[in-house]
């Protein structure tokens, strides 16, 4: 959220409907990140990663200008993309040695990374084709394959629990800035991922 014209990160209790913005000691905190225990929060704050436990928070070696943290299922690591625009990358950093893995290296601007449950998959967006599409990218093999096409725009990709579908957010077929929720399995092979294999959730 913003007020006074600085950034804060809050959270709602879904059962008590209670709002409370968080104390954090790093000016204009964003793009918040939760950890899957639930344990640690992941934020941007000028352009640099941090991560915080709720008693204090701690910057991480990221590259920058860094955005679109996420947690690695196991909570070791975090992917966030980086770099100037146009060019992009996305990484991979163990939150205890500080040590980056560039997984995505492009001339072009990146977004949303996420990788699978099964820790065997990235999916992240891109505007490699022009306008953003989601891609995946298995990780032994490094392969990379576009998953939605068309003129118009995929964002947002999030994966199923099983790791076997994706959920992103998307206008094909409603007219620009009119998004819906689509689901799209995803195909070991990708030799099927093509346009028009996904519908709305």
């Amino acid at each position: 959220m913003s007020s006074g014209g600085r950034a804060s990160i809050a959270f709602i209790d879904l059962r008590s409907h209670q709002y409370k913005a968080l104390t954090i000691a790093c000016p204009d905190p964003r793009e918040p990140a939760i950890s899957h225990d639930g344990r640690t929060l992941a934020f941007v704050s000028r352009e640099e990663v941090y991560v915080s436990d709720g008693r204090s928070s701690r910057k991480l070696g990221s590259r920058t200008p860094a955005r679109n943290p996420a947690f690695v299922p196991g909570d070791k690591d975090l992917v966030y993309v980086a770099g100037e625009l146009p060019r992009s990358q996305i990484l991979q950093i163990d939150l205890a040695t500080g040590e980056n893995e560039v997984l995505v290296d492009d001339t072009t601007e990146l977004a949303g990374p996420s990788i699978s449950p099964d820790r065997s998959r990235l999916v992240y967006t891109s505007r490699r084709t022009g306008n953003w599409q989601v891609w995946i990218k298995d990780l032994a093999t490094h392969r990379d394959v576009e998953v939605t096409k068309g003129r118009c725009n995929s964002l947002a990709p999030a994966w199923d629990l099983d790791s076997s579908e994706i959920v992103f957010s998307s206008d094909c077929n409603r007219g620009l800035n009119l998004p819906a929720l689509f689901r799209m399995p995803v195909v070991h092979s990708f030799a099927t991922a093509m346009p028009g294999t996904f519908h709305v959730r």
